[in-house]
Parts: structure tokens; C-alpha cells; sequence
């Protein structure tokens, strides 16, 4: 992007946040994890905290590797982390490729196992397909879910990339995904006051139920509005309408099941149980 001051900072940001994003996956896998409310909630805070000490100590690193003087000139290279390792490791700097490549390869997992659960317990609930919720009697996993989730995730990394270039691939999915899960957290920000009010209102608060989760609710509109303002250049300018078009799907499925099958949308807040 050209955008300078805080309009770049914040159209950038996306992927600041699409780096972040996933520090909640392992919720998904509460049904599988022993003494959930214990574990799960460690896990996530604990993934929270080591994730933003390690991307400050690798920012820092890439600024005083590249030269604070020349940082100008980072964006502009197509491989700057390769330039880097290249720098400081030289005929060993394939190690640094070695662990960017194992680092995407672990992503690449955490999704396809946090994604593959929520289908999984979908599948269960009837408010998609039956067949998601099948599990393997061999290895006790949602089989059907994960292969689907792999076999989505491989078409819809590949097919872009031929089309629009590695490059505008990446950045077309990762504002696609992000702009959606920013919105996940939003919804989730949003829907906090409300389950306190209703469901146990002996410890609302609000301070902690109305004012902390409306906070972040605020700032997150100003990333997402900075994705579409000004309008990017194609393919970019693509990922507004696919995230609207994903969100009223979602809407009309939402309506169908209400009206065809109310008692599957009610079974939605006990889409998980406890093990």
C-alpha cells in the first residue's frame, strides 16, 4: 500500500491481525483436551502472551537486521526475511527457510484441526451436513471434516494463486479471512453483555460486561474500514464483496434453519459438550 500515516497503518493492520488470529484454536478442541475448563483457558492465554513476545522480538530483530536507517527499503524487497537470513547466517541460512517453511506447515495444521471441530460439532448439531460429524473408529478423529477442511483449504489456496500471482493471492485470502474473523470478534464483543444479562446476571458487571468488551468492538471497525477506503485495486478490491456475499449466506442459512429446522438452531449453544 501507498497509504501513509495512520490510514496505512490501519489498512496494514489486517495482517497484523491475520498473523495474530488463532490464538483462540484451541477451543475447538475442548472435547478432546482432559479437564477442559482448566487446560482450555490456560492454552489460550498462554498462546496469547508467547505469540506477542515472539513477533515484538522478531520485528525488533528484522528493524535491527535490515538497518533502521535503510527501512525505508524493506517493503520494496520481495524476500526481505530471506535477505536477512542470507546476511546474518549465510551458507546455513537455509535453516531460517527450514523454519519459516515449518512455521507455515504448523499453521497450516492449527487451522485445518480448529476449522475441521467446528464442522465436526456442526455436523452434529444437524446445522450443516450429517456427514461432518462422522468419526474414524481408528483414530477417534473427525475424518470427514478434516479431509473436507484440507480439501477446501488446497483448492482455495491454489486456484487463486495461479490466477492472480502468489502475491495478490496472499493478500486477496488474507484480507478475505481476516476482514471475517475480525468480525467473529466484533460479533463476540457484542453478543458478552447480553449472555451476562441474561443468563447470569448475579455477576454482571459493567464494567467488565459492557465497557472491556465495547472497546475493542470500536476499534476493530476502523481496520476493517480502511480495507475498502479508499477502494483497493483489483484483485483486492474483490474481498468486500465475497466477505458480504459469505455474511448474508450466512444470514439466509441462518433463516432457512429457523423456519425448517428451529429445533437444530435452538441444539447451537450446546454445539459443544463437555467430555
Amino acid at each position: 500500500s501507498n497509504l501513509g500515516g495512520w490510514q496505512g497503518i490501519l489498512h496494514g493492520m489486517i495482517f497484523a491481525f491475520l498473523a495474530f488470529a488463532g490464538f483462540e484454536s484451541s477451543a475447538p478442541l475442548a472435547e478432546e483436551a482432559h479437564n477442559p475448563r482448566r487446560t482450555v483457558p490456560r492454552a489460550i492465554i498462554s498462546a496469547t502472551v508467547a505469540i506477542g513476545i515472539f513477533y515484538v522480538f522478531c520485528s525488533y530483530a528484522g528493524v535491527v537486521g535490515w538497518g533502521f536507517n535503510k527501512i525505508a527499503t524493506y517493503g520494496q524487497n520481495s524476500n526481505p526475511w530471506g535477505v536477512l537470513a542470507t546476511k546474518v547466517w549465510g551458507p546455513f541460512s537455509f535453516i531460517v527457510i527450514l523454519a519459516i517453511l515449518n512455521s507455515a506447515l504448523a499453521n497450516a495444521n492449527a487451522g485445518v484441526n480448529a476449522a475441521s471441530r467446528v464442522l465436526y460439532a456442526m455436523g452434529r448439531i444437524k446445522t450443516l451436513p450429517g456427514p461432518l460429524a462422522h468419526i474414524s473408529h481408528r483414530f477417534r478423529t473427525p475424518d470427514t471434516a478434516i479431509i473436507f477442511t484440507m480439501l477446501v483449504g488446497v483448492i482455495f489456496t491454489l486456484v487463486p494463486g495461479f490466477v492472480y500471482g502468489t502475491t495478490n493471492a496472499f493478500a486477496l485470502l488474507g484480507t478475505i479471512i481476516t476482514v471475517l474473523i475480525l468480525l467473529v470478534y466484533m460479533a463476540t464483543c457484542l453478543a458478552v453483555p447480553f449472555f451476562y444479562w441474561r443468563e447470569h446476571l448475579e455477576i454482571f458487571n459493567v464494567v467488565r460486561h459492557v465497557i472491556l468488551p465495547i472497546i475493542p468492538f470500536i476499534v476493530l471497525i476502523f481496520p476493517i474500514y480502511f480495507q475498502f477506503v479508499p477502494a483497493p485495486a483489483y484483485p483486492l478490491n474483490l474481498a468486500g464483496p465475497i466477505c458480504a456475499a459469505w455474511v448474508v449466506l450466512g444470514l439466509i442459512i441462518v433463516g432457512l434453519l429457523s423456519l425448517r429446522a428451529p429445533e437444530a438452531l435452538a441444539r447451537s449453544n450446546k454445539v459443544y459438550v463437555e467430555g
